[in-house]
């Protein structure tokens, strides 16, 4: 298509604020077209027949922005492609440690390659953002290109046209609802990456997963799976514990391969096996494997916080039932004491899910501290009355403020106790009303706990 464009295009975008001079400016609703003449647009594709003083061409804008992105920022990266409820951020943190400088990740974290980290606001940026985080590894000589896929990314058309050599489904359980209304619609959603492959692209997909079948069924291109179910490609078998460490038997084929890692947790032995799946199509699984007796804590992800208090504290992002409750099942094979959680629900956010997150806190935790998390414009109050909605048990107790939520619970806590974050892991601000205050979980568990007494 830029072939048709008889002017010298250095730029592409679909917002009004960033064009320049040289910009071909991607015209959704002609909301802005003024604004994009102001700042320099060269050009402009829109799905009117507009006169204007520059050239216009009339195609529809949504095909066209995917298209002439693609073609403008040509790459030959391998990317893979992670969707699911939970897991995302973990798993492309794996096959960023397994591949090291070779890989790039964009995803809730940010972006990463080598030593260098760019922020980003969204877990999957809008399109003209991820080809140019693509560009940049390209020139960093990168050679595969890992991307978080939400299903808000999805529907919102940030992936298409990517051209995925791998595609990975984690899992998919209650989440987004205030989105996507019902789980059916929300699986849907995560489908639709799978029609950003290549034709020769192939699919990872958790065999344990309730909605394999669908998936299974829905999927074009070729399926590897994976999970403890024994028709698996990658069958995970014996499963052992301990404090520091977990160990498991990966079986493909006429392949046994013996694996130990210090990520803790079976939701995390699941996130292993599909990194280990999707780096192994870049590498050698063998050379791979001794890697994984030594992932970096990865960030907001089941952080401890150090202190000499014999106190175990931990801060995680998990916010959704499933999440929260492989958080706690984890801490209770390995706990010594009492745990002690303390737990919110965003505002704004998805209002079906609190009733489950508040039972599963309260049956799988000694005590919980109930508190706020980012309430935006719903009352504090609201948000855990939902909470409770299915608490039986009284091992609680309501403190609104999350910084005292944390301090109370840290002061609860005796020797052999573990302290448990969750929601936002390493997060930097409150979302209140209209306000934006600093706030960290990582940094208020670390100040009370070594003020502890």
């Amino acid at each position: 298509m830029l072939e048709k464009i008889d002017v010298n295009i250095k730029h592409i975008t679909q917002n009004s604020k960033r064009v320049r001079p040289g910009s071909l400016f991607i015209s959704m609703n002609d909301l802005h077209l003024s604004e994009a003449i102001e700042n320099g647009a060269s050009a402009i594709i829109s799905n009117k027949n507009l006169k204007l003083d520059i050239p216009t061409y009339r195609v529809n804008p949504k095909v066209a922005y995917a298209e002439v992105l693609k073609e403008f920022y040509h790459h030959n990266l391998f990317l893979v492609g992670i969707t699911g409820t939970d897991g995302k951020t973990t798993t492309s943190s794996i096959i960023k440690h397994l591949l090291g400088n070779e890989c790039g990740i964009i995803g809730t974290n940010g972006i990463k390659y080598k030593d260098k980290k760019l922020e980003s606001k969204l877990t999957t940026p809008i399109l003209e953002d991820i080809y140019k985080y693509l560009n940049i590894f390209q020139k960093e000589k990168i050679e595969t290109a890992v991307l978080e896929a939400s299903s808000e990314g999805i529907i919102d058309n940030r992936i298409n046209g990517l051209n995925f050599d791998i595609c990975i489904f984690t899992n998919l359980s209650h989440e987004h609802l205030n989105t996507h209304k019902n789980m059916s619609n929300y699986l849907q959603s995560k489908l639709k990456l799978f029609k950003e492959m290549k034709r020769d692209g192939i699919a990872v997909i958790n065999i344990d997963d309730d909605y394999f079948k669908e998936l299974n069924e829905s999927i074009d291109n070729p399926i590897i799976t994976y999970g403890t179910n024994k028709d698996a490609d990658f069958q995970i078998v014996d499963i052992r514990h301990n404090d520091n460490l977990t160990s498991f038997t990966l079986k493909n084929k006429n392949n046994t391969y013996e694996i130990t890692t210090n990520l803790l947790g079976k939701y995390n032995i699941y996130n292993i096996t599909a990194a280990l799946i999707a780096a192994g199509k870049q590498k050698d699984i063998n050379t791979l494997i001794p890697k994984l007796n030594n992932i970096p804590e990865i960030e907001g992800r089941f952080v401890h916080v150090k202190n000499d208090k014999e106190i175990n504290v931990v801060v995680d992002f998990a916010h959704t039932p499933n999440a929260i409750k492989n958080l706690l099942e984890t801490i209770n094979i390995r706990k010594k004491g009492n745990s002690i959680l303390v737990i919110g629900a965003a505002g704004e956010k998805d209002k079906t899910k609190r009733k489950t997150m508040g039972k599963i806190a309260t049956e799988n935790s000694d005590f919980v501290v109930f508190t706020s998390e980012d309430p935006k414009f719903e009352d504090e109050s609201k948000i855990i009355e939902d909470l409770l909605k299915e608490v039986t048990s009284e091992n609680y107790i309501k403190i609104y403020d999350r910084k005292e939520a944390i301090r109370a619970a840290i002061h609860i806590a005796r020797m052999n106790d573990t302290v448990i974050i969750t929601g936002k892991g390493n997060e930097q601000y409150m979302k209140k009303n209209n306000k934006l205050t600093k706030h960290n979980d990582i940094e208020i568990a670390r100040e009370f706990i070594n003020k502890k007494e």
